[in-house]
Parts: structure tokens; sequence; C-alpha cells
């Protein structure tokens, strides 16, 4: 029996390759195309938000297709309505106020029971109208936060049992990117 070189080996590996890719693209060609209703599973189950205006006039609510009611709440600052969407933490993204001024929230529990208490806390400072509050019929409670006058992130957290929703309000200007370079 003959020692095998290293040029037998590459045709070898070369032949096992050939062979393979061969069988794939044959394999490809005669698998059906799929239809809609596969790629369609195939698709995450929550889509993308977007906001939408609404058809309705002289309304200030808006909807965020694909995100359930849970993960919506509103902020009012110098009487403007901002809608927000939260993570499915129930954290909202950072909100940039001005400092000494005032903010008015409201989330919904879609789950909890109206009337049943919710607890508020200001996390890093400021000055809340009340520690809790009560869900409405529409399962939603609002809150009123007075920002204190110093810089940096102040946050507001609701709880129900361990169902928690966080709103960051920053106070000043945005904060620099530092980029650490070693």
């Amino acid at each position: 029996m003959e020692k095998p070189t290293p040029a037998r080996f590459l045709i070898g590996g070369a032949s096992i390759v050939l062979i393979g890719a061969l069988v794939l693209v044959l394999t490809l060609r005669w698998l059906p195309e799929p239809d809609a209703s596969f790629v369609e599973d195939q698709r995450s189950s929550e889509p993308l938000p977007t906001i939408q205006e609404p058809n309705v006039a002289n309304t200030k609510e808006v909807r965020v297709a694909g995100i359930s009611d849970d993960r919506i709440g509103s902020v009012v600052v110098n009487d403007s309505s901002y809608t927000l969407a939260a993570n499915p933490r129930g954290e909202f993204p950072r909100f940039y106020v001005d400092s000494g001024g005032r903010v008015e929230g409201t989330v919904t529990f879609s789950t909890a029971v109206p009337g049943s208490h919710i607890s508020i806390d200001a996390d890093d400072g400021g000055y809340l109208d009340a520690n809790t509050g009560t869900l409405n019929e529409d399962r939603r409670v609002s809150f009123q936060l007075e920002l204190p006058n110093h810089e940096g992130a102040h946050r507001v957290t609701l709880r129900n049992g361990s169902e928690t929703r966080t709103f960051e309000f920053w106070v000043g200007e945005e904060p620099p990117v530092i980029v650490r370079r070693d």
C-alpha cells in the first residue's frame, strides 16, 4: 500500500466538498417554494412599533401599532403631551426636561383590577403629589412630579405587586458620550 501524499489529501478533500455542494444544490432545487403563510409564521410575534395618528379630529390620543396598552405611557410637560412606549421590562425611554419643572405621567396596568392601589416612588429625588395612586376604570394611574434643580436622572417607579413601570426624566442637558481609549 502506498503512503498518502499531501496532494492526494487535497484532491480527496476537494472531491468531498464538491459532492457536498452538488447535493445541497440539488436538494434546494427540488424544495417547494414557501407560501405566504409559511413566511408569516416565521416573523416575530411583536411587530416594530410605529406611531400612527388617529382619524378622530381634535384628539390628543396617539396609537402605537403593535404595542399593548400596558407598554404605553404619556407624559405632559409645559402643556405639551408626549406618548412613550416602554420596553418589555416596563421601562420608558429617557425623557429630557428642564430643572425645576413639573411633569405629569399616566400609565396603564391592564392586568390589574380597577380600584387597585399602585405604589409610586421618586427613586432619585423630586417631589411626588402622592406616594400611592388608584387605578381608574380604564386601569390607568397618574402622577405629578416636581423636579429638583440639580442635573441628572430622576426616575419614577410605579408598582402593582411584581409589575413595574419606570419613567426616567433627565434634568439638564443631554450628557456627552465619552469614549475611553486605552
